[in-house]
């Protein structure tokens, strides 16, 4: 096991676009910064990066021949203004070859964390292990203690992967919280990635309404984008 210190870049605002509703017209049709993400920080699992565990060396390099790994880190802010209400939020990543169409998707074959009932912060240290996973302290109750759950990983094992929230509260999904997930790619290919958001709001004097937003993938509102280079 080895631990990877990584933390998120700077923030960038991510506007999320209302979907077009019937009885819309009393709400915002944009919210500018109701999502902050923070910019995805990478670092590729190399030979020279996991020398102090053999096991993960072995595997790293016995993989070299057909995939590169990358463990990717960024941070999401969910900050409602005090007439807004998020009852549920959810981040993704869609990741893409950049020079390589014909090759495997990279995929995420591991994220963190994968499900909370109350949401806790992560540590800026990630404890990788064999087979190229994420080692996390955070557990959930069992069947007999289990309360709604407030954080979800989705998609595992796809070019998709996503993080969905929940409210437990009366106070809807807020705050911040450090999303992260390792990377296959391809080897000798290029990967990138791009992160959206999208939100269930609702809205004082709508009553019990709630509000589709999400973001948009068109250029000029296109979430934090990151590359994971085939070099080393």
């Amino acid at each position: 096991m080895i631990q990877i210190d990584l933390g998120a870049g700077p923030e960038q605002p991510l506007p999320l676009d209302l979907r077009v509703v019937r009885g819309g017209d009393d709400v915002p049709a944009s919210l500018q910064r109701l999502a902050v993400l923070g910019h995805p920080q990478s670092a590729r699992l190399t030979s020279e990066r996991v020398r102090d565990d053999p096991d993960l060396l072995h595997f790293i390099d016995d993989e070299s021949e057909r995939w590169h790994y990358h463990l990717v880190a960024f941070s999401c802010t969910f900050a409602p203004e005090p007439e807004q209400r998020i009852f549920a939020s959810y981040v993704q990543v869609t990741l893409t070859n950049v020079d390589a169409a014909d090759a495997p998707e990279p995929i995420a074959v591991s994220m963190e964390p994968l499900k909370q009932e109350q949401l806790r912060p992560l540590s800026l240290s990630a404890k990788i292990t064999l087979p190229v996973v994420l080692s996390t302290e955070v557990s959930v109750t069992d069947s007999k203690e289990r309360q709604r759950v407030a954080l979800e990983a989705r998609y595992e094992g796809t070019s998709r992967p996503a993080w969905h929230f929940f409210e437990t509260d009366a106070k809807g999904v807020t705050g911040m919280h450090r999303l992260r997930f390792i990377v296959r790619v391809p080897r000798g290919v290029t990967a990138a990635g791009t992160l959206s958001a999208g939100a269930s709001v609702g809205f004082r004097g709508t009553g019990v309404r709630r509000f589709s937003y999400r973001s948009s993938l068109r250029t000029e509102t296109a979430g934090p984008t990151f590359t994971l280079s085939a070099r080393l």
